[in-house]
C-alpha cells in the first residue's frame, strides 16, 4: 500500500513519527530512516502491534520512503 502526506515527529510519550495523509488519515509510522515533510511511504497497516508515540492512530510498518517536494 502506497500513501502520500507529510511526516511529523510526535514529541508525545516516548515519541515517534507519524504520517498526515493528504486527504486527512493518521497513522503512527514503524520503521527507520524517516525525516519530516511531504513523503510517499510503502508498507502496510498493522492491526497487532503496540506503540510508545501515543498518536492514537493506526500503526503502518513502512518499508520504503520517497521524499516528495
Amino acid at each position: 500500500m502506497k500513501l502520500k502526506g507529510t511526516i511529523e515527529r510526535v514529541d508525545l510519550g516516548m515519541g515517534g513519527w507519524a504520517l498526515v495523509t493528504d486527504d486527512g488519515r493518521r497513522f503512527a509510522l514503524m520503521g527507520k530512516g524517516l525525516s519530516p515533510g511531504p513523503a510517499e511511504v510503502e508498507g502496510e497497516v498493522v492491526t497487532d502491534a503496540a506503540g510508545f508515540g501515543m498518536t492514537g492512530a493506526p500503526a503502518f510498518k513502512v518499508s520504503q520512503v520517497s521524499p516528495q517536494s
